[in-house]
């Protein structure tokens, strides 16, 4: 996770945006299962790539390996609302939070 979150540095504070593909791809091919460089993927593509329609299954195995963390939650919320606009997959995952839910 560390990894993918220098790649950022890498791209936008020292201006090397080489070192950060490079990068990307080495944490991306090496643990592609980790939840959070499924996150930290999703949000490369969502904000520094531009494109947003790829972030969604990133952020969905994201929320799906860490259920308990907040950040990667609301994330997945955001997209689901403003880019991906499923209002069923926003219920389900609201869901489990609501009492007697699968939480």
């Amino acid at each position: 996770a560390r990894l993918a979150e220098s790649a950022g540095t890498w791209e936008h504070g020292l201006k090397r945006p080489e070192v950060a593909r490079t990068l990307r791809e080495l944490v991306y091919d090496r643990f592609p299962k980790d939840g959070f460089v499924n996150f930290h993927r999703a949000r490369y593509l969502d904000f520094d790539a531009k494109r947003p329609r790829e972030a969604g299954r990133f952020y969905e195995e994201a929320a799906r390996r860490l259920p308990d963390n907040l950040v990667v939650l609301k994330d997945y919320l955001m997209f689901l609302d403003m880019e991906a606009k499923d209002k069923s997959k926003i219920r389900a995952l609201l869901a489990r939070f609501a009492p007697g839910g699968a939480s």
